[in-house]
């Protein structure tokens, strides 16, 4: 059974598509975005198409494709936090 990460509920409801409001290009799903990790290298991103809200607390559980889940795996010991703003 699922739980809720934020309350503890054993009361998620039914898997539904997370969509934003953003319009440009493909980006129209929630993404985990790291640093890049080189110059010329790619900036690592996951996108959570896919997820669950809590019937107790209302709290959104996302999950990320089954190809960005094993990509993210793959690379997860090598991912740069992005910097804070001060």
């Amino acid at each position: 059974m699922l739980r809720c990460g934020v309350c503890g509920a054993g009361e998620l409801g039914p898997l539904g598509e997370l969509m934003t409001d953003n319009r440009v290009g493909d980006q129209r799903h929630p993404t985990l975005r790291f640093r890049r990790p080189g110059v010329l290298r790619r900036r690592p991103e996951y996108t959570a198409r896919r997820g669950r809200a809590c019937l107790s607390c209302g709290a959104l559980t996302a999950f990320l494709d089954p190809e960005d889940l094993r990509s993210y795996r793959a690379e997860a010991d090598r991912l740069i936090e992005p910097e804070r703003p001060e």
